[in-house]
């Protein structure tokens, strides 16, 4: 408690220290013994008030809150002469001792009142644009047919389907459920310079009970033409190979050891899968070559 009275009482001096010194080192234009005498009858009075107050209270709790108190008051007169000093503009010389003028060329003396300080407007961060392939799921919501749904399926291509890799995400648990079984179907290429032959496609997985999606996967990729396997992948971990961009309605599937993805959506109660398929350009680039529809075999 001595420690808390005696920061007081050199908030006090500082205080009064503050007010002298403000009028006498730059508020020329202000009587100055008139602020003098008031600064000093302020803290005088607020001295003899207040610790009266303070030397009537019997409890320790009362007595810090009454000290408290007068430590905001006087860091409260310290601050408003200290808003004052700032908002000073000195005048010429031989303009001491006129009068106020309402012309522009001479500003009326600051108020001894406290300076009101305006907060700056809080400015909000800009908001995160949805991507336009994002915004043009919603499309696949209302088709009841394969044929509308692949054109939809066209104005759905990622860009840079790399970038959005790197924000995706394991898939979850309801996710997880929704691949779960035996699905298989094909990859139709439109670029036939490239691509002689469509693929076939089929993934397995198998779930184990938890509550985190963990068991067995396959992705087995074949060349429809000739029926040699051209991809075969295994793991123990849906998450590793299925993924899910935040804030999409569809996955993302690494079906072909990182050379081909596809961007695949449930269709038909989720016993049909339609989607794009991206394959690699260049280290970093992927191009969308095609489209794959899966079926669930059981």
């Amino acid at each position: 408690m001595k420690k808390i009275l005696a920061g007081i009482l050199v908030l006090l001096v500082v205080a009064g220290v503050s007010y002298n010194f403000g009028h006498k080192a730059g508020l020329r234009e202000i009587d100055i013994d008139q602020g003098e005498n008031k600064a000093k009858e302020e803290l005088v009075e607020l001295t003899r008030r207040d610790f009266e107050e303070y030397q009537k209270l019997k409890t320790l709790e009362e007595r810090y809150q009454k000290a408290d108190e007068i430590l905001g008051k006087v860091v409260t007169l310290f601050l408003a002469d200290l808003g004052l000093r700032l908002g000073y503009k000195p005048i010429p010389s031989s303009d001491l001792g006129t009068s106020c003028s309402p012309a522009p060329a001479a500003p009326c003396p600051p108020s001894s009142a406290p300076a009101v300080v305006t907060a700056p407007p809080s400015v909000s961060p800009p908001r995160k644009q949805t991507p336009r392939w994002m915004n043009e799921e919603r499309r696949l919501l209302n088709e009841t047919s394969e044929a509308d749904a692949r054109r939809d399926l066209k104005k759905m291509q990622i860009p840079d389907l790399f970038a959005a890799i790197q924000t995706a995400q394991p898939v979850g648990m309801q996710d997880a459920q929704a691949i779960n079984g035996r699905f298989s179907g094909e990859i139709l290429f439109s670029d036939r310079k490239d691509h002689k032959s469509d693929w076939l496609i089929e993934w397995e997985v198998n779930l184990r009970p938890g509550a985190t999606p963990l068991g067995s996967t396959s992705i087995v990729l074949t060349n429809k033409a000739d029926g040699k396997v051209i991809s075969r992948t295994r793991g123990d971990r849906p998450g590793k190979d299925f993924m899910k961009i935040p804030g999409s309605r569809g996955l993302i599937v690494n079906v072909y050891g990182d050379d081909g993805y596809i961007q695949i959506y449930p269709f038909e109660d989720g016993n049909t899968w339609l989607g794009n398929y991206y394959e690699k350009v260049k280290l970093g680039s992927y191009k969308m070559s095609g489209q794959v529809s899966l079926h669930r075999v059981n």
